[in-house]
């Protein structure tokens, strides 16, 4: 091997085995990850099982000027929010600390030193959820060598033991199909072992083939649906295959569509409304 070979051996080493914090990042303790925002004027206790009202939607870390704007006016009349790209800066912390009729539960990706600021996903919902769980990714970025995240949450449905699970994922990007396999396979374990209805949705960064054919027979072999939309095509799509995706278990999509309007991020929000069908 040549001098550079051996240098550029030796750099890669470097960067796989050196901790997170000597990075541009550091990852928060399992106590600081998750956190709380918003409080419920008018707290729904259960879900209606005849009419949960969704929203799935990457917020590109409120880059956008009307990101706010479309989250009051899209999220208004939602029973659950599935956020991706969220950050806790002080424009974004004051939107969820102000709401008052979702409470949302962020997870913690990262926090970026300069700033001091958490990134991760967050779910808002209208009733308080029974459990909060999250994933951090095994896999890491290739550039940026930053982890992804999946939030789990549960609620109580109206007149049925059983609660829904709602999965909230960000999946890695800058990696192989077998490092989102994983990440994907490691929230599918859960589902799997939930006695319930599930609804799993975000942005499984989907931009290559392999990529898109592992979740979709990811997702298939695991009972799930994947939501379609009349309007499919105003998503966001990178080398002409989408990135945000809603699948169901255990529900029926009663109507569905794309805010192509929205103008608040780079992606469009998805918008379903569903109806539990495995009570």
């Amino acid at each position: 091997m040549s001098k550079v070979g051996c240098i550029l051996l030796l750099v890669v080493i470097w960067i796989v085995n050196t901790p997170a914090k000597a990075f541009w990042f550091d990852i928060p303790s399992s106590a600081d990850t998750l956190t709380r925002h918003g409080t419920i004027e008018e707290i729904q206790r259960e879900l209606d099982p005849e009419n949960i009202n969704v929203l799935v939607w990457n917020i590109y870390k409120g880059g956008l000027l009307s990101w706010n704007i479309d989250l009051e006016r899209y999220a208004r009349h939602k029973d659950i929010v599935i956020l991706q790209e969220g950050i806790l800066n002080d424009a974004m912390r004051a939107e969820f600390d102000a709401s008052k009729k979702l409470q949302y539960s962020f997870a913690t990706s990262f926090v970026f030193k300069t700033s001091g600021h958490a990134t991760g996903v967050i779910t808002g919902s209208t009733l308080i959820p029974s459990d909060v769980i999250y994933q951090r990714s095994k896999g890491r970025e290739i550039i940026g060598f930053t982890p992804k995240m999946v939030l789990l949450t549960k609620y109580p449905i109206r007149k049925s033991d059983k609660e829904l699970l709602v999965i909230n994922i960000h999946a890695l990007n800058t990696v192989s199909w077998k490092r989102v396999a994983a990440q994907i396979l490691d929230a599918l374990r859960i589902a799997k072992d939930h006695d319930g209805p599930v609804i799993f949705g975000g942005d499984f960064n989907t931009w290559s083939r392999k990529k898109e054919a592992f979740t979709m027979r990811a997702m298939a072999r695991a009972g799930f649906t994947n939501v379609e939309f009349h309007n499919g095509n105003e998503r966001m799509s990178v080398f002409g295959r989408y990135l945000d995706y809603i699948f169901v278990r255990g529900l029926a999509v009663k109507n569905s569509r794309v805010i192509s309007e929205a103008t608040g991020s780079d992606h469009k929000p998805l918008s379903a409304n569903l109806k539990i069908i495995d009570k």
